[in-house]
């Protein structure tokens, strides 16, 4: 199970790194203190590890098994490629809730624009 989250935290903190190479300000603090990513990206994936009182892992078992043949019909290519999906888009999910979190009024003009830009086309 460790090297599983280990694996999943490494895909969160790969697009972490991404952002932040393409401009994004990540980090908390302006430093480029090293294990902030690290526990950022912990942050981010938390919720894909819940369980429900069977103990089993809710959004994990709901994404992988949508259909009926689950996992058993996938290679292992197919479900790497699907587990970074939904690291990935959990990752940006939580990056969004705790940017929120750190400048509210920020997140409202995020929202704003990208509400004005679906709704109008000539925007």
């Amino acid at each position: 199970m460790t090297q599983f989250v280990n694996l999943v935290q490494k895909v969160s903190l790969s697009y972490l790194k991404y952002q932040e190479v393409i401009g994004k300000h990540i980090r908390w603090e302006r430093n480029k203190n090293l294990g902030e990513l690290d526990d950022l990206a912990l942050d981010c994936i938390a919720g894909l590890f819940m369980r429900n009182e069977h103990g089993e892992f809710i959004q994990l078992k709901k994404y992988f098994c949508q259909n009926n043949d689950g996992l058993a019909t996938m290679d292992d290519a197919e479900i790497l490629v699907l587990l970074r999906r939904l690291v990935i888009k959990k990752t940006k999910q939580e990056l969004s809730r705790i940017f929120k979190e750190r400048d509210p009024e920020g997140a409202k003009i995020v929202r704003n624009i990208k509400v004005a830009i679906k709704s109008a086309s000539d925007f």
